[in-house]
């Protein structure tokens, strides 16, 4: 009742600005240490130094633009102690480590828990336990996943009495139980080896860390051991360890692989005269076995800077962490280093830190990629801690979000770990006190995609940009990387502009008559195919979550919708609306899924289905001759009800977090609505096209920007799929 009262309530106020609304559904350069020895003896070091600082320029940090929806989680079914220690994500499944948690009566046997997403929501799907598990194992010291596959490392779990040497259990899924498959020990194991104490998996190739590992006479100097995947078993195929190693190195400390190279961290290897300088190994196959291909150092580093306390790599980009490094007068502040291989050299590109770091955050404690994003752990940030996300855009790094619990305290070690997976993320918090258990702690997991349209230069801000009929042109006025124009299409095409290849920026793309035409932005390469008829209507959008737009179509003479999921090619078909119906494109659950979703003018009624849980909403909102302008005005990464009404250049919206009615007069008759983030502030700005002159509102200050880009003929491209 008290619902019913309120939107009663809301409606009585809207009919006061014209009867608009009424609910009616349910709504570094890359150098060794000898050749830092050589530049320095031949006094050149001042080159290697114009390299870094070049790295430098290659990194904006900026306060966080865009803000991300957070799901925490914790461990079900079994009281846990430092539940996300460790944290590893594969598309929509993520495991935490948790690996001091007592079992029965051993204590900190350790555990590890699988979390899959359902819509926007993370629910837990499996508990994972040694079988032969014995106090002090500490199982959950590290975790990997890659599609129905889990890895957990035990570091501490004692093999035929050798203590501490370590072990690796690897747990597969069918359907949705997990179960064990396999336990895995070094060949060649001894005491205090902490084999397990780092573990990474490509879906194929398993690498895992014994940091403790002695080698030869040198104690400590650690090494790595490689698995292959064969079937349903495990071939050992090499141990790993570096050319110039020595003893208290613990090079396999952290690894990671992709494809067929591996990097491998020696947080506490010396550096000339600097003690724990740190150092990061590369390692690559060619068939015969794996051989060390790169030494990474930092050529600004310092002793006790621990660069490689923690690495990542994905295809030709590695990242490491010296989360112990000073910058400026922070002692400690910490640092991550971002290397790309051009051949078989590898070159810094960047040095990142966070712009409001302070001394002790630890920034580069953790560190994970994926495509061309970053996040980077600073459990120490501001005491609770945080996770930074940057995304990298001809090669220039920039600051996307800046990750808080929403709940954080002092001491909860949010971004003891992170992992990232497309645009998936998961952070840990392994000291957050839940209830009276203190330390229990507790994970949270992010959808960091730049859900920004427009954007054809991937700043995370919307570009001016407008398609010529006359000559079938492109002209863009990116934000960041400046003018482009491209001739691409017919003057009768639709234009159906989208991030088709999925690396955070708009492709180009055209639909004529039941044919795709697009250039990826990636590799500006062309495709081209048939998918629809002659009449439809392209709506391309993420549907499916995989931060790549899929290609769809809505069929006014059937209401059929109709698309393939770029994820894995299905066809998915299905009827949602009717002949005069307007497609649009919306995420009204903020699932990071697109919701189909429909105006029907004839009632001035939206329709939509949530992707997270098939629900239908829908709700009568303005006049049938108002334009839709959807978007998120309130930046909370939900779909606001928005429309721009022309006779009265009057924009209405609902506010999809607090349920506000805003009305605010901006344009006159005749403009074409081109609502989008400008500004980059993940909030869509209120703007207008007319005769080649654009105009807008800025979120983030209310500034008024006028510019002329276009002539009045022009086709504004942020309404092509309005």
């Amino acid at each position: 009742m008290k619902f019913i009262q309120n939107i009663f309530k809301l409606t009585v106020v809207f009919m006061m600005v014209g009867g608009i609304f009424c609910v009616v559904g349910n709504a570094k350069s890359s150098v060794n240490e000898e050749a830092v020895k050589q530049l320095r003896k031949s006094g050149d070091y001042d080159s290697l130094q114009k390299t870094f600082a070049d790295s430098m320029g290659n990194m904006e940090n900026e306060s966080p633009a865009q803000a991300a929806a957070q799901n925490k989680v914790v461990g079900i079914g079994q009281p846990t102690k430092s539940f996300g220690e460790s944290v590893a994500i594969s598309g929509d499944t993520a495991i935490v480590g948790a690996p001091l948690s007592n079992f029965g009566p051993n204590v900190e046997q350790g555990m590890a828990f699988i979390f899959v997403k359902n819509g926007a929501s993370w629910t837990q799907q499996g508990l994972l336990l040694a079988s032969d598990g014995a106090l002090f194992d500490n199982f959950g010291s590290s975790v990997a996943i890659s599609g129905n596959t889990a890895i957990v490392g035990a570091e501490m779990d004692d093999v035929n009495g050798v203590t501490n040497q370590g072990s690796v259990y690897v747990f597969v899924r069918n359907g949705n139980s997990w179960t064990l498959q396999t336990r895995l020990t070094a060949p060649d194991g001894a005491a205090d080896d902490r084999f397990g104490g780092a573990v990474a998996f490509n879906g194929a190739a398993l690498v895992v860390g014994a940091s403790g590992d002695d080698v030869n006479s040198n104690i400590n100097q650690g090494s790595a051991y490689v698995y292959a995947q064969v079937g349903n078993g495990w071939n050992f195929l090499e141990h790993i360890f570096a050319t110039d190693g020595a003893a208290t190195d613990f090079f396999g400390g952290s690894v990671s692989i992709s494809g067929i190279t591996i990097i491998v961290g020696a947080a506490s290897a010396d550096i000339n005269s600097n003690n724990s300088q740190g150092a990061a190994y590369i390692f690559s196959s060619a068939g015969n076995g794996f051989e060390q291909q790169a030494k990474l150092v930092a050529p600004d580093g310092a002793a006790s800077d621990s660069f490689g306390n923690g690495v990542s790599i994905f295809e030709n980009t590695a990242i490491v962490g010296a989360y112990l490094d000073d910058i400026g007068t922070n002692n400690n502040q910490g640092s991550a280093y971002v290397y790309v291989k051009n051949g078989n050299v590898w070159t810094l590109q960047a040095k990142l830190f966070a712009a409001d770091g302070a001394l002790v955050n630890e920034f580069g404690g953790s560190v994970s990629i994926s495509y061309n994003k970053i996040i980077i752990g600073a459990e120490r940030n501001g005491n609770i801690g945080a996770a930074y996300v940057f995304v990298r855009n001809s090669g220039t790094w920039k600051l996307q979000n800046k990750l808080v619990p929403a709940d954080g305290v002092t001491n909860d070690n949010f971004g003891a770990s992170v992992a990232i997976s497309g645009n998936n993320v998961i952070v840990g918090a392994d000291r957050d006190d839940i209830g009276n258990n203190a330390d229990q702690g507790s994970a949270y997991l992010f959808n960091v995609v730049n859900r920004t349209p427009d954007d054809f230069d991937g700043d995370g801000r919307s570009d001016i940009s407008v398609f010529r009929p006359s000559n079938g042109s492109w002209y863009i006025n990116q934000s960041t990387a400046g003018f482009t124009g491209v001739t691409f299409g017919l003057g009768t095409d639709l234009l159906a502009p989208a991030d088709y290849d999925g690396d955070g920026k708009t492709d180009v793309a055209v639909f004529r008559n039941g044919n795709w035409y697009y250039l990826r932005s990636t590799t500006n390469s062309f495709v081209g195919l048939t998918f629809g008829l002659a009449g439809d209507v392209p709506i391309p959008a993420d549907y499916d979550g995989d931060g790549k737009a899929d290609v769809n179509v809505f069929r006014p003479s059937d209401g059929g919708w109709y698309r393939l999921n770029s994820s894995n090619g299905a066809f998915v078909g299905q009827t949602f609306g009717q002949n005069g119906d307007k497609p649009l494109i919306a995420d009204f659950d903020g699932d990071g899924k697109t919701d189909i979703t429909v105006f029907r003018p004839s009632s001035s009624a939206f329709y939509s289905l949530d992707s997270s849980s098939g629900n239908f909403r829908g709700a009568v909102f303005g006049f049938g001759t108002d334009i839709p302008t959807l978007g998120d005005y309130d930046g909370d990464d939900k779909t606001d009800i928005s429309v721009f009404r022309s006779s009265d250049g009057g924009w209405y919206r609902l506010n999809s977090a607090n349920g506000a009615f805003v009305g605010q007069t901006f344009g006159q008759n005749g403009d074409v609505p081109v609502a989008a983030d400008y500004d980059g502030d993940g909030k869509t700005d209120v703007a207008v096209f007319r005769n080649g002159e654009w105009y807008r509102l800025n979120s983030i200050n209310g500034a008024f920007v006028g510019q002329s880009f276009g002539f009045g003929t022009d086709k504004p491209i942020p309404a092509a799929l309005q």
